[in-house]
């Protein structure tokens, strides 16, 4: 399930704890080489609804010379919840037993670093990486008819069934962050980026069918195979990542 969302500033503030008695670095002390950083990932779009997404991540950054620093990132996000319901006149999806989601994307990049001051820190940069995302949905659909057919009288016609979806991603993304110096050792950080993204996506399922009335004929039921789409998008992220970093 996903973690409560209280839990990630308590992750953030144990992570940031050893280090905050410390004071902002000085001119002359020696650089950090190493950044390792707990991120998150808003997704405005689904912030507010039922299939909230708030990914989860970890940034490492090797500064191998001043103003500049290779950089790995690492996303994942997992969800199970009911399947959300939705209908209409005389046809109404259940909520089913269960709805699981899971995707994991992996960036590697580079980035160049200026200083606004003592503790301010401006960025930019690119990345490219690798996505994965799978699906699982079970539902019940009804189809009630109050009439009937020639004579038949009324009818319930129930589905159940399953839809999974498997999806990979190619990207690339062009970011500018600011970074602020908690200390010596911890810094606040958040980016904005514009991507450009390609999806291969498969969908496939099954179901059977059942109907209460006897006087019409039962059908077997059916199956989805191999439906497949393929996107290519320009994409603007007003929030890429907010995060920690520990340096050292």
């Amino acid at each position: 399930m996903r973690p409560p969302f209280f839990l990630l500033p308590a992750a953030l503030l144990a992570l940031a704890r050893p280090a905050l008695a410390q004071t902002a670095p000085a001119a002359s002390a020696r650089p950090n080489r190493h950044q390792l950083g707990l991120t998150i990932s808003p997704e405005f779009d689904n912030l507010f609804t039922a299939n909230q997404v708030l990914p989860l991540g970890l940034l490492y950054k090797q500064q191998h010379r001043p103003g500049r620093a290779w950089r790995l990132r690492l996303t994942a996000h997992y969800s199970r919840h009911d399947t959300a319901s939705a209908g209409g006149a005389f046809y109404i999806q259940e909520k089913g037993p269960t709805a699981r989601v899971w995707e994991v994307n992996a960036f590697a990049g580079y980035e160049w670093q200026h200083q606004l001051g003592r503790r301010w820190q401006w960025y930019y940069g690119a990345e490219a990486g690798l996505g994965y995302r799978s699906e699982h949905r079970d539902y019940t659909n009804y189809y009630h008819n109050p009439t009937g057919f020639n004579g038949g009288g009324p009818y319930t016609n129930t589905d159940v069934g399953f839809r999974d979806l498997s999806r990979w991603q190619v990207q690339g993304r062009g970011f500018v962050g600011l970074s602020y110096a908690l200390t010596s050792r911890v810094r606040l950080f958040a980016e904005t980026a514009v991507g450009v993204r390609y999806r291969h996506q498969k969908s496939w399922g099954s179901y059977t069918t059942t109907v209460d009335n006897p006087n019409y004929g039962v059908s077997p039921g059916g199956t989805f195979r191999d439906l497949v789409k393929k996107t290519f998008r320009v994409h603007y992220q007003p929030v890429q990542i907010i995060g920690i970093s520990a340096c050292f």
